[in-house]
C-alpha cells in the first residue's frame, strides 16, 4: 500500500506526476505537440484544483512558481530545448508537488 493512498491530495498529485512522465516520454519520442498538450492538460484538468489550497496553506509565491513551471515546460518543448533540460524542469515540479502534499493534507480545505 502506498503512503500516498491515505491522503486527500495524493490522487491529484499522482495524476499530475503521471501526466508529467507521459509528457517527457512523448517529447523523447519526438511527439512535441502531444507532449505540450499533455502538460497543458495536467495544469488545466488537475493542478488548478491544487492552486487555491497551495496559496492558502503555503504561499501565493509557491503556487505561482509551480503554475509557472507548467508553462515553462510547455514553452521549452515548443522551443525544442534538450530533453535533459525539459526533464530537469519536470523533475523540479514533481519534487515541488511531493513537498507541498503533506502540508496540504494537514491544512485548510477549500469548500
Amino acid at each position: 500500500m502506498s503512503v500516498w493512498a491515505s491522503t486527500n491530495y495524493a490522487p491529484l498529485i499522482e495524476d499530475i506526476e503521471q501526466r508529467l512522465d507521459k509528457t517527457a516520454e512523448l517529447y523523447q519520442q519526438q511527439h512535441a505537440d502531444e507532449a505540450r498538450r499533455t502538460v497543458q492538460m495536467a495544469y488545466f484538468e488537475v493542478f488548478e484544483n491544487l492552486e487555491g489550497p497551495i496559496r492558502i496553506n503555503i504561499s501565493a509565491r509557491k503556487s505561482y512558481e509551480m503554475e509557472s513551471a507548467f508553462g515553462e515546460i510547455r514553452r521549452m518543448i515548443g522551443e525544442k530545448k534538450p530533453l535533459a533540460d525539459v526533464q530537469a524542469r519536470i523533475d523540479w515540479l514533481k519534487a515541488a508537488l511531493r513537498e507541498v502534499e503533506p502540508v496540504l493534507d494537514g491544512g485548510h480545505r477549500l469548500v
